[in-house]
């Protein structure tokens, strides 16, 4: 029940709830447009479009027939309450496919991701899903992504001369992509986008996800070279000023291999020395790798684009 004494300007576009005497039947949502000394003017079914209804004929409503109702309140506990289950069937969806690997030590795999806050934590401070769960999300759309492309192509044939792919496997691709950005976690410190950088986060991104899984499980060559270079030439030392944080942080290989000791060795023992240290190189030999770079291009897309 309103006091219609009480009211002031300040409830002018106020949530109200309206139930009749009879019972909750009927029952509807409105915001409040005025009022006088018998009748409370509510603009009923608005919905968020207030700035457009509140011009609109409202109905003369009794007080006592009135709640007023903290709709943000509502909604935002709503959103809590469906970001929590969405962030609860995506842990569940991950932990099976990691499980299903069969990887030494890939419960203790779980159990770090659990305990250190992979699943409610976002995937970037403002850029691309800023919001608890989000890189839980990324990651799992980066491995749905790879793995469509996995299944269409076939990422390991020699198709260029002296080109070398490593075997490549199921559970090669959902290692590489539900882990590749375990370096995230702890990174970001907040309640909501924008999220602050964690000063005392560990430098390093592909590199340090790769430190990471390594502590819990033993990672094989091809995949250690997807998380590597997923991020494409945003990994380069080139593509950053020496020095600087960014390249503390991401500059992690060069563009092209060291060809400086080529004349001390032989023609195999240079490929051999050079095998996956640069981009160039990773890509040549390893589609797949080219390919984990698109697929992380293309969720980050998918999640700038999303409402």
């Amino acid at each position: 029940m309103i006091d219609i004494n009480s009211l002031k300007t300040s409830d002018v576009g106020r949530w109200v709830e309206y139930f009749p005497y009879r019972g909750r039947e009927g029952r509807e949502e409105g915001r409040i447009k005025s009022w006088n000394d018998k009748f409370v003017f509510v603009v009923y079914n608005c919905g968020d479009r207030w700035d457009e209804y509140q011009n609109f004929t409202a109905a003369a409503t009794l007080p006592n027939e009135l709640n007023f109702i903290e709709k943000e309140k509502i909604k935002m506990k709503d959103m809590k309450e469906k970001q929590a289950s969405t962030v609860s069937r995506m842990e569940e969806k991950i932990i099976a496919i990691l499980r299903g690997t069969n990887r030494p030590g890939i419960e203790d795999m779980i159990s770090y991701l659990q305990d250190e806050g992979f699943f409610k934590s976002p995937a970037s401070t403002k850029f691309h899903s800023s919001y608890p769960g989000g890189l839980a999300q990324h990651s799992l759309r980066v491995f749905e992504l790879l793995m469509s492309t996995y299944e269409k192509f076939d990422l390991e044939k020699v198709s260029a001369p002296g080109q070398r792919p490593l075997p490549l496997r199921t559970d090669n691709i959902i290692i590489a992509a539900l882990l590749h950005d375990i370096c995230k976690v702890g990174a970001y410190i907040g309640d909501k986008a924008p999220y602050k950088w964690n000063k005392g986060q560990p430098e390093g991104h592909a590199l340090l996800s790769i430190e990471r899984i390594k502590a819990y499980i033993e990672l094989e060559e091809i995949e250690e070279l997807m998380i590597k270079f997923h991020m494409g030439v945003y990994g380069l030392r080139e593509f950053y000023e020496e020095g600087s944080w960014e390249f503390k942080t991401s500059a992690e290989y060069p563009l092209r291999g060291d060809h400086s000791k080529d004349e001390c060795m032989t023609k195999e023992e240079s490929q051999a020395a050079r095998y996956g240290q640069s981009l160039r190189n990773a890509y040549y030999h390893n589609p797949v790798c080219f390919w984990m770079f698109v697929a992380d291009m293309q969720a980050v897309a998918e999640e700038k684009a999303a409402p």
